[in-house]
């Protein structure tokens, strides 16, 4: 089973764990936050089976794991795991161009 680490639309990519993704998605929104200084997310997804469609795109069914979340106080960057609720364990439907 795969999970993708989504930092931006563009920059992304996979662990085998779940645990292992977690971890990668913690430490990615607390480094990015300290250099940012703002607010980061970054995203977990569960993907499916590698799917394309009739013109060679990827549309391979993604399910949102949960999210880690960076912020700031008193000028120093904390962060924290935000699990997806069981009613938004749907499919994200993302078409990417081949």
């Amino acid at each position: 089973m795969h999970f993708r680490i989504t930092i931006a639309d563009t920059i992304y990519y996979t662990h085998d764990e779940l645990a292992g993704a977690q971890s990668d998605a913690l430490d990615h929104a607390r480094e990015l936050t300290r250099a940012v200084g703002q607010p980061v997310r970054v995203t977990v997804h569960k993907m499916g089976h590698s799917v394309r469609d009739d013109l060679g795109r990827d549309v391979t069914p993604a399910f949102w794991v949960g999210s880690a979340v960076g912020r700031i106080e008193n000028k120093v960057a904390f962060v924290s795991w935000v699990p997806a609720s069981a009613k938004k364990a749907m499919p994200v439907k993302t078409r990417v161009a081949a």
